[in-house]
């Protein structure tokens, strides 16, 4: 005689199944009907299916577990502009970010970044437009320093994040003084990175690179301050992108955030990340420091050795929440670039930055407990 649980289990899974057939029928009737009802039909026995399967379904059932809503999808626009005089190089960029989250609510964050560092190499550099639609050869490095700051501000739908975005960049971008930010940070560090290679139109590319980026910072809003370490890496790859053939490796990210509430601690986070072409999938570990346990498990405060670091990924796993998240990327950028190297080098880049991203899965890990996805990220509202 099977056991109760396994026909609870089997009940449940054949009533998702009831549920994905009724569904079908109805929304092809309701699509041919009255266009939008079949949409709506799906999302609701979406929900019902994943109710079905203990996911986390709603809003409210993602605030009750203490989850923030997921960033569903994001758009990046900006500037960058570098140039190369001698063995000098001074860059800066700025760029608006508009990120809309799964509770309807839309974030904008304008950020600013400088560079001030020393370049050189043997070789040139002719470019306009996309990625492959320059001419490059030759070796190619750089190390400098690097300051970025960033506003970011709130607001309950994408109607006001428009109305503000459009009085920000309108005749008068002092406008939006009258709007405090929510949130402010500040970050500081160094960056570097190689090339070697060569990229011909239509030819393809091959050659070699690797950088690295680490930026110590500070954030402050809400009554909460957090300061947060993020390293970046170019993996040391050699690439190829031929007619019949292509390859190249990721890039990753650490950051690990300490965050503490009107002077007490409140939050350790620990987040990786690995971008390759057209995806990036983000993992994001996160622990309650007003927990006595974790606190004495932990320690009190930053910094902590990489054998405590590598603890706290693991007690996240037992005590705290893992959440796993992955975004499609579609990245429209321009750059357009002159110059030449030779041991010194002259030149000049500028970028159009048109980044966008959207949510493509989501899942999460509360206590130990297995995997939840977060289909009220991903469910489309009614």
């Amino acid at each position: 005689m099977p056991a109760m649980g396994s026909r609870d289990g089997q009940a449940a899974a054949d009533y998702a199944a009831v549920l994905l057939v009724v569904a079908t029928v109805l929304a092809l009737a309701g699509a041919v009907a009255m266009p939008g009802v079949g949409e709506r039909v799906l999302a609701a026995v979406r929900t019902g299916v994943c109710i079905v399967g203990g996911d986390i379904c709603r809003d409210a059932e993602a605030r009750a577990a203490g989850l923030a809503p997921c960033v569903t999808s994001e758009r990046e626009s900006g500037t960058a502009t570098t140039l190369d005089v001698l063995s000098l190089r001074v860059g800066e960029d700025g760029r608006w970010t508009v990120s809309l989250r799964s509770d309807g609510s839309a974030v904008v964050t304008r950020a600013e970044g400088k560079e001030l560092g020393a370049t050189g190499g043997f070789g040139y550099t002719v470019k306009h437009g996309g990625r492959d639609t320059g001419i490059e050869a030759g070796l190619a490095w750089h190390a400098g320093l690097v300051r970025e700051s960033a506003s970011s501000w709130t607001f309950p739908d994408v109607g006001a994040a428009r109305r503000f975005l459009e009085r920000a960049l309108g005749p008068d971008p002092r406008g939006i003084a009258s709007i405090p930010a929510e949130e402010r940070w500040h970050a500081g560090g160094e960056a570097t990175d190689a090339s070697i290679g060569a990229e011909v139109p239509w030819l393809g590319s091959a050659g070699g690179r690797a950088g690295t980026e680490a930026l110590l910072g500070r954030r402050t809003g809400g009554g909460r301050t957090t300061w947060f370490f993020r390293g970046t890496l170019d993996d040391p790859q050699v690439y190829a992108t031929l007619p019949a053939w292509s390859t190249s490796g990721p890039a990753r990210e650490a950051v690990l955030e300490y965050t503490t509430e009107r002077g007490q601690p409140r939050e350790l986070v620990v987040r990786s990340s690995r971008a390759t072409s057209g995806r990036v999938e983000e993992v994001t570990a996160r622990l309650d420091l007003r927990d006595p346990e974790i606190r004495a498990r932990i320690g009190d405060g930053a910094p902590w050795p990489p054998a405590v670091v590598r603890e706290i990924a693991g007690l996240a796993a037992t005590r705290g929440v893992v959440e796993r998240q992955v975004h499609v990327v579609d990245d429209r950028s321009d750059t357009y670039a002159l110059g030449g190297k030779v041991g010194l080098a002259l030149g000049v880049e500028h970028a159009r930055i048109d980044v966008r991203s959207r949510l493509a899965d989501a899942a999460v890990w509360i206590a130990g407990a297995g995997p939840r996805r977060r289909e009220d990220c991903l469910i489309p509202p009614p």
